[in-house]
């Protein structure tokens, strides 16, 4: 089936898994992410299209697609996004606080994963076994958080650059987890200063036939690091996504 698309927006988050289908991940603010912890009803192997655009307002992530996370979905904490919602990646867990292992050298912070996806095959409009050469891609958008002025003043603390966004695919045949996309610390403005635009767009394809399982799944997660000095970086959240 060619042109099968999953697709992932990261202004937070806009992600969508099926033919041509488009979906959204979205940045947020960080004062009220306890309310995370609220779920809606959970469902288990889930089949093409998947689809998530975090535009239900609810501040909760739809456990039918997603594990539980501290990622923190709003509508807000993005600027100019192409999606309705988004999901922030920070230094909080879900209770706004600091993680306990956060320190100044590396640490993983949030992590959002999927629920399991069928992904060898395909039910509608009829049923499918699928390969590699249909042509299954994840495509997202991601913006960091910072930048300078008056513009970007609610958008959150710039990731430094040790500090990193990764995409990672699970090989339920060799039950690992493999990291298929990454990008360093990076602010808003320098998107904008090459790119002439507030967000960049990334397609994955998938390449390995052995995420053609009913098990697969795909999780981001940001890897954050403190600053030394005991400025407002370090005591507070920071490195935003």
């Amino acid at each position: 089936m060619k042109g099968l698309m999953f697709r992932v927006l990261f202004l937070g988050l806009l992600i969508s898994f099926s033919s041509n289908l488009y979906s959204q991940y979205l940045l947020t603010p960080a004062a009220n992410k306890s309310l995370i912890t609220k779920e809606k009803k959970s469902a288990s192997n889930l089949v093409l299209p998947f689809f998530e655009d975090f535009s239900d307002y609810s501040l909760t992530l739809n456990s039918n697609l997603w594990e539980k996370s501290n990622v923190f979905i709003n509508s807000d904490y993005s600027y100019n996004s192409i999606s309705v919602g988004v999901a922030t990646f920070d230094c909080l867990d879900s209770q706004g606080l600091l993680y306990s292992h956060a320190n100044t050298s590396g640490f993983s912070a949030d992590t959002l994963t999927s629920k399991s996806i069928r992904l060898d095959s395909v039910f509608s409009p009829s049923a499918k076994k699928l390969s590699i050469g249909d042509s299954i891609i994840l495509s997202f958008t991601f913006q960091p958080g910072g930048g300078y002025g008056p513009l970007w003043e609610s958008l959150g603390a710039t990731p430094s650059l040790k500090d990193s966004l990764i995409l990672q695919f699970y090989d339920s045949y060799n039950e690992e987890w493999n990291t298929v996309w990454s990008t360093m610390g990076m602010s808003l403005d320098s998107i904008y200063f090459y790119d002439s635009i507030f967000y960049r767009f990334v397609t994955v394809p998938i390449l390995d036939t052995n995420y053609l399982s009913k098990d697969f799944r795909f999780r981001f997660r940001n890897y954050a690091s403190l600053d030394a000095n005991p400025s407002f970086a370090y005591v507070g959240n920071s490195d935003h996504w």
